[in-house]
């Protein structure tokens, strides 16, 4: 039921600030329900797809949610592009096998959800 568009590299800000607020590699760009056409510049090297085919795209839509301090819960301020991230590290070989050779990955979602990291920093 939902397809996620995912940063395949890391991008970057000379301004240690600004650099919080780059996307990175696991970064979900964009979420769209199943059977989505993406466009031809979303695809390797830059992005990656991870289809979902048992979440449904609501859900998945928490993923594009920035990282704020809520300190001033009246007033966030935003201290990092997303507050989750595919946690590529710890994924199995074969997965990042496919994600690198085909750019496109098929998972149930509960490996969708373990794959998913909460950032905790900016």
């Amino acid at each position: 039921m939902a397809e996620l568009l995912v940063m395949a590299f890391d991008t970057h800000n000379i301004d240690p600030e600004q650099d919080l607020l780059a996307y990175k590699l696991g970064h979900v760009i964009d979420v769209k329900p199943d059977g989505h056409v993406w466009g031809a510049q979303e695809k390797l090297p830059k992005f990656w797809i991870v289809k979902i085919p048992g979440m449904a795209v609501e859900t998945a839509r928490e993923y594009l949610k920035s990282l704020e301090d809520l300190t001033n819960p009246n007033d966030p301020i935003q201290i990092g592009m997303r507050k989750w991230k595919l946690d590529y590290n710890t994924l199995s070989t074969p997965i990042k096998k496919k994600l690198n050779d085909t750019g496109t990955i098929t998972v149930t979602e509960t490996q969708a959800i373990a794959f998913m990291t909460r950032i905790t920093t900016g």
